[in-house]
């Protein structure tokens, strides 16, 4: 982040000719970085020379990392329905190459007991073995 005198900045030298035509007398830059890269630069312009205080300047800082923090956000989210997505790709696939066998599958949930059983490997083993109650088991498709 800088602020300066504008006409008094030889950084600034290349647009010296369009400030004065425009009564820039001081001026302040602040760049936003992502992923480790300046991807923009903010510049503001004033008629009023040193009108960017230390106060301002800290402000305008503050501001350049709430929106580095949001540019951030965007590539987060966008990672997380990413991730998201592919879950469901991959239950979908799980779902289809299980409903197509003749497999069974069951699971149990060791704290609490539960069973979780496809529902053909269901009704097989409660009809020939007897092994679970009626409304022991969830099944599934």
């Amino acid at each position: 982040m800088s602020a300066t005198i504008f006409l008094n900045d030889e950084r600034t030298r290349p647009w010296h000719v369009h400030a004065k035509a425009g009564s820039v007398a001081s001026g302040a830059a602040i760049p936003f970085a992502h992923g480790g890269c300046t991807v923009g630069v903010l510049l503001l312009l004033s008629a009023e020379r040193n009108a960017f205080d230390a106060e301002i300047v800290a402000l305008l800082a503050r501001m350049a990392r709430n929106v580095e923090f949001a540019l951030d956000n965007f590539d987060h989210e966008q990672e997380r329905k990413q991730a998201d997505q592919q879950l469901r790709d991959t239950e979908a696939r799980l779902n289809r190459a299980t409903r197509g066998t003749n497999d069974g599958l069951w699971e149990q949930n060791v704290k609490t007991g539960e069973v979780w059983c496809r529902r053909g490997l269901r009704r097989c083993w409660v009809t020939r073995a007897r092994i679970f109650q009626p409304n022991a088991a969830r099944s599934s498709t």
